[in-house]
């Protein structure tokens, strides 16, 4: 359900950046410093420029505040790692003592019938 939301969004969007390439070709100028002398450059290359640079701060932001989480994962696999090593520790622990029970039950009962073929 969400890949069928995901695609009604994005591909609007990207219609919408082809028809904004195709209608504003005119080039226009673009000062990115009060010393330098202005360029002209295309419009939509300036919207796409803009647009890609969006991009990579929201990625870069997402990516520094997910940190935390990325490290709390890390910490919780290691715990889950010494928790599993543990259960199966005690769990190789009750097999043993179940064996051992049923060896010991085993020999109580082969007990009396030595004892009656020794007397």
């Amino acid at each position: 359900m969400f890949t069928l939301y995901r695609w009604i969004i994005v591909v609007p969007l990207i219609v919408a950046g082809v028809l904004f390439g195709i209608a504003h070709r005119q080039d226009v100028s673009f000062t990115y410093s009060p010393f330098d002398e202005p360029v002209d450059i295309p419009l939509y290359t300036l919207g796409l420029g803009l647009f890609a640079f969006g991009l990579f701060m929201g990625i870069l932001t997402t990516w520094v505040a997910m940190g935390s989480l990325r490290s709390e994962k890390r910490a919780l696999k290691k715990t889950n790692k010494k928790i599993e090593k543990e259960l199966n520790d005690s769990l190789a622990k009750i097999e043993n003592l179940k064996l051992k029970e049923h060896e010991d039950t085993e020999n109580k009962h082969d007990e009396p019938a030595q004892n009656l073929l020794r007397g």
